[in-house]
């Protein structure tokens, strides 16, 4: 941000819990078409699409039941202050 001109720049991270009921939970929004994801999955053929899911499902449920699951994301902010 100071390359860009910025003064006072803060930056921190933001960390919050990722809760799913289950997999479907957590794989739904991912279909939506929104975001690089969604439209990378909606570009897929049908085919690798479903390889896809297999794989992220077995992740997802990591040798455990099917259920609820939390995960931590994190994104950085940061904030400056044009000069005048």
């Amino acid at each position: 941000m100071a390359l860009a001109g910025l003064v006072q720049v803060e930056q921190i991270s933001l960390t919050i819990s990722m809760d799913f009921t289950g997999f479907d939970d957590y794989w739904r929004p991912l279909e939506s078409r929104d975001g690089p994801t969604g439209l990378y999955l909606a570009a897929l053929p049908d085919e690798a699409r479903a390889t896809l899911w297999e794989h992220v499902r077995r992740d997802f449920l990591c040798n455990r039941p099917e259920g609820p699951r939390s995960f931590a994301a994190t994104a950085w902010a940061c904030c400056g202050t044009v000069p005048s």
